[in-house]
């Protein structure tokens, strides 16, 4: 063992604490200044081993050490930083501040700032320095670091620019923008969003969506929020209730947000219909109301063929009943007779009954009411109530209706009144075309895209080229005495339906109008 004297500093560097110190040999004098060598060599090439600026000042703030670096990021060299003021590295815009850091550190042992460095050639770099105090043989020094910030300060600047950036488009956005992470918290809305919830915008930011929201809106959410945060998108709409704007029908898609197949969080973009569900709902009162409209003058058409058919049962009806009666006043009761006459009186009663529900239901002013439907049974059902029109106007049906036709979804009464318009409409253009049997033939037929056809065509003029486009068009009409609105109501129904309308000339004679409407199950086109 040899007998040493031992001296210790701690040093903390960026936050990392070392022990630099020395050791002297005191039995020989010269092993003690190579030792002192040697460490001086290495304390030398540990400082200018270091990535940024290192220096030393004393209590007046002068420069009394630095490292290599110092001189060629600043461009100093070493006689110009020896006795260096601390202030004469800045402007005046941070000379207040750095003073204020070098006080701390003098008082209280160590202190960081961010401030902007004087190079030799003017300009300035953007650094964080450190410095921590040192008291060596009673005398007080401050000893740092300086590291190079531009990097990071450009890439502050560039995201703060991108938020504003953000913020100026989506503020000038009607919608509701927000961003929420996947705990649910919010990490951005718009102004939108933050009018809508009645809270300053930058109150929102780190709050739970539930504590924004209010219970009864998040509880009407949370299923979507589930879903979305399981990785899928959702669309919804819903009536929320808002603190500002009141009641308000708000269409709402979630978008989820991956990193590395993570859910981080996820998107919401909110949308206010309250006014296109408005005009929506008043639409389809004037909708409904026109539909209405068309049933009753409809009826004009048809009175005839509706009196024919409820006074056959009537008829049947009234035959029976008095024979009944005969047989009673003449005391001749048949039972098996009387037993036939009663069935035959209940047939005919429901027949009657029947034909006024029906027509009733086609009469009834009422919303649309959505079922699942055959058409080719909707046609069945047209037939028998224009059969006597039919026959009077001598008109021959034929029909090729397809076996096992899809269903479709639709209001049975409004795709009955289209019917009736086609066929009404077809019956009379061929009645003032020509005098004699007329032919109508009912196609229903699965379209090359999957939707159900129903084609009408009749053994008429046909129309002509320049009418072709025109003639769903409301009020317009080739007939003295029409009114132009049969087949622009009928246009409005199969469209609201999901379908389309369209007429077509046939080869040989006679026009042809087909309506397409969506299979059951099948989106609508």
């Amino acid at each position: 063992q040899v007998p040493y004297l031992f001296k210790g500093t701690r040093l903390e560097v960026e936050g990392n604490l070392y022990l630099m110190g020395m050791g002297i040999d005191i039995s020989e004098r010269k092993a003690k200044d190579d030792a002192i060598l040697r460490e001086k060599r290495f304390a030398e090439t540990a400082i200018n081993s270091l990535p940024g600026i290192f220096y030393v000042y004393d209590s007046d703030w002068r420069m009394v050490s630095w490292n290599r670096n110092h001189e060629l990021l600043t461009g100093f060299s070493a006689e110009e930083l020896k006795g260096r003021m601390v202030l004469d590295w800045f402007s005046e815009d941070f000379k207040e501040i750095v003073a204020t850091t070098v006080r701390k550190v003098f008082d209280e042992g160590e202190a960081m700032v961010e401030a902007a460095l004087l190079l030799s050639d003017g300009s300035q770099t953007p650094y964080l320095f450190k410095g921590v105090r040192l008291d060596i043989a009673g005398k007080l020094y401050f000893m740092g670091m300086g590291l190079d910030i531009s990097d990071r300060k450009a890439k502050e600047e560039a995201l703060h620019r991108s938020k504003q950036q953000l913020h100026l488009i989506t503020d000038s956005l009607p919608s509701l923008i927000s961003y929420i992470d996947s705990s649910q918290r919010y990490i951005f809305v718009n102004e939108s969003y933050a009018k809508f919830v009645g809270q300053p915008r930058d109150e929102i930011p780190g709050k739970y969506m539930r504590e924004v929201l209010g219970e009864d809106i998040f509880e009407k959410i949370r299923e979507h929020i589930t879903t979305v945060l399981s990785g899928e998108s959702v669309t919804f709409q819903s009536t929320v209730l808002s603190p500002t704007l009141g009641l308000r029908d708000m269409q709402v898609t979630y978008v989820p947000d991956f990193k590395e197949s993570e859910i981080r969080g996820f998107f919401a973009s909110i949308h206010d219909v309250t006014e296109v569900e408005k005009a929506r709902k008043q639409a389809r009162v004037a909708h409904e109301a026109l539909y209405h409209v068309g049933r009753v003058t409809m009826l004009e058409a048809i009175s005839s063929s509706l009196s024919h058919e409820i006074q056959q049962p009537l008829t049947g009806i009234l035959s029976n009943a008095q024979a009944a009666e005969v047989m009673i006043n003449n005391s001749k009761l048949d039972i098996d007779e009387i037993q036939v006459i009663i069935k035959d009186i209940v047939a005919d009663a429901k027949r009657a009954g029947g034909i006024m529900w029906q027509l009733r239901a086609f009469l009834r002013k009422q919303e649309t009411n959505l079922q699942i439907l055959n058409l080719n049974q909707l046609i069945e059902d047209v037939l028998i109530m224009l059969n006597s029109d039919m026959v009077i106007h001598n008109v021959m049906i034929e029909k090729d209706l397809a076996a096992d036709l899809p269903q479709v979804v639709g209001d049975s009464v409004q795709l009955k009144q289209v019917l009736i318009n086609l066929i009404i409409n077809a019956e009379q253009v061929m009645e003032d075309f020509a005098i004699g049997l007329h032919k109508l033939v009912l196609h229903t037929f699965v379209g090359s895209m999957g939707d159900i056809i129903v084609a009408i065509e009749d053994s008429g003029p046909g129309i002509e080229e320049a009418q072709l486009k025109k003639i769903f068009e409301p009020f317009y009409t080739t007939k003295q005495e029409g009114m132009g609105m049969g087949l622009a109501i009928s246009q409005f129904i199969i469209e609201s339906h999901g379908g389309r309308i369209w007429a077509e000339n046939q080869t040989e004679q006679g026009a042809k109008i087909c309506f397409s409407l969506p299979a059951e199950g099948r989106p609508e086109s």
